[in-house]
């Protein structure tokens, strides 16, 4: 009864937040990237090219690397819309909570489980804010999480399966085989050794990699995104997401204190179970391998706390059990609080409004004032986050790059290089840059340098919009 009554008051208080996040959506560019591409795929089915983005040369083939991610999306899209798009999102929260505390109940009272499932991933605030947003990562950490229930409870037709699904939903197998990789200790030490399951599991693995429709640049795009967050060979001017970026450590221990604080406690107690001659139970050692692993990596790349936090919550849970008292799971939730209040206020405010980077709204608005004859036409857009927008609202037409822009600097770095000239108002001819190397007939951008050059050249750009807001926002016709 009590367990019941927590899921629900804080599954309330979860759906209030994701509605807050709702409606400051239009802030976030890779949403209508994957609603634009869920719409196409809803109605085209399989996308093996996408002409959209030129720059990168989809339009001869398109890598997609998160394919069952957007057969879910497509799907919710052909029931309603982008609103059946969306909906995907919170169905998969609520069934990552529901996994972590599924498998929790099986070592704890019900109220302990729930207590100790849904406050961390309340409080803390970056990993709440990144299961909210319309992403491929979201259904990976549910895949993620019911691979480690699965090896937990020797469930091995479960764990064959999340791993199938992990890496037809997302491009970063190296999490799964991990994971795989840090349980053969514990079943080799097992009472009945059994070490062929996990060869099962890197076969799905292997399985899933080789019949991914999109076979062989989904392991391309893998290792691409494997150097971005290690940053590897980053380009010039790159500007990154925070969520790849190496945090400096008082911010990192600020935003993922209850991971730092948690994953040293679990260590230190493992230790001096260790030193007292103390045996701990496999899966806590399995548990506590997996949470230092990921808290290790998300020092380089934050997108690894992603996984590092639904396993601490599992630790933490492995840990109560020998704990029966209230009071002891009450210290550990009142403390998770404590730890992350700080950072959570202020950052709450900053993630769930308009506080953000981009101005989607705006965005969409300027882009509105593309003549209806625009279809077939190319944008110059200055930054690969503005054409998600356009993508979206105008998905006849042709663009620079998306998502990141170092898939440009991969495809072409001469046009990756030339575009950081244009930006920076360095080049001496940019409306031949613009034509001649881009074939753009509409440049969409920010950037106050390129602006200026093309307020000076009324021969070869005529302002379409520019607004009064700052950044300036403008949209300009290269004059043919």
């Amino acid at each position: 009864m009590w367990g019941l009554a927590v899921v629900l008051l804080m599954s309330t208080v979860y759906a209030g937040l994701y509605g807050s996040h709702i409606q400051a959506g239009s802030n976030d560019p890779d949403r209508y990237y994957h609603l634009a591409l869920s719409r196409l795929s809803s109605e085209q089915g399989l996308l093996r090219t996408l002409p959209q983005v030129e720059d990168l040369g989809w339009g001869q083939y398109f890598p997609d690397k998160e394919f069952l991610f957007h057969v879910l999306t497509a799907t919710g899209y052909r029931l309603n819309g982008d609103a059946g798009a969306l909906a995907v999102i919170p169905l998969l929260g609520v069934g990552i909570v529901g996994l972590l505390y599924l498998t929790l109940r099986r070592e704890i009272p019900p109220w302990k489980a729930a207590l100790v499932t849904l406050f961390p991933v309340l409080v803390t605030t970056v990993f709440l804010y990144r299961l909210m947003l319309l992403r491929p990562h979201v259904l990976a950490i549910f895949f993620f999480c019911l691979l480690l229930a699965a090896i937990l409870q020797r469930q091995r037709l479960l764990a064959v399966l999340a791993v199938f699904g992990f890496v037809l939903s997302y491009h970063a197998f190296y999490v799964p085989l991990l994971c795989i990789l840090l349980a053969w200790p514990l079943r080799r030490t097992a009472a009945r050794p059994d070490g062929l399951w996990l060869g099962w599991m890197l076969t799905a693995l292997l399985a899933g990699l080789l019949l991914n429709p999109y076979f062989p640049s989904n392991l391309e795009m893998a290792f691409t995104h494997a150097r971005i967050a290690l940053g590897a060979g980053l380009p010039p001017g790159l500007d990154a997401g925070v969520e790849v970026q190496a945090l400096p450590l008082r911010q990192f221990v600020a935003r993922y204190a209850y991971l730092v604080l948690g994953a040293g406690l679990a260590l230190g107690s493992y230790a001096v179970g260790v030193y007292r001659g103390g045996a701990q139970r496999l899966e806590y050692r399995y548990l506590l391998g997996v949470t230092l692993a990921f808290t290790l990596l998300s020092v380089q790349s934050s997108r690894a706390a992603e996984y590092a936090i639904p396993a601490l919550i599992l630790l933490t849970g492995y840990s109560l059990r020998h704990f029966d008292s209230v009071k002891s799971t009450l210290a550990v939730c009142l403390c998770c609080a404590g730890l992350q209040w700080s950072d959570t206020h202020a950052a709450y405010h900053k993630m769930l409004t308009a506080d953000l980077q981009f101005n989607g709204r705006l965005y969409m608005q300027v882009l509105d004032l593309l003549p209806p004859g625009a279809a077939g036409k190319k944008v110059f857009n200055c930054e690969w986050a503005f054409s998600p927008y356009l993508f979206y609202t105008r998905p006849q037409m042709r663009f620079v790059d998306i998502l990141d822009p170092t898939l440009l600097w991969v495809h072409d770095r001469a046009k990756y290089l030339v575009r950081q000239r244009l930006i920076a108002g360095q080049s001496t001819q940019p409306a031949d840059d613009l034509r001649q190397v881009f074939d753009a007939d509409y440049v969409f951008c920010t950037t106050d340098a390129l602006l200026a050059q093309m307020r000076a050249d009324p021969a070869n750009f005529a302002p379409l919009a520019e607004t009064r807001t700052r950044p300036v926002v403008a949209l300009y016709e290269v004059r043919r």
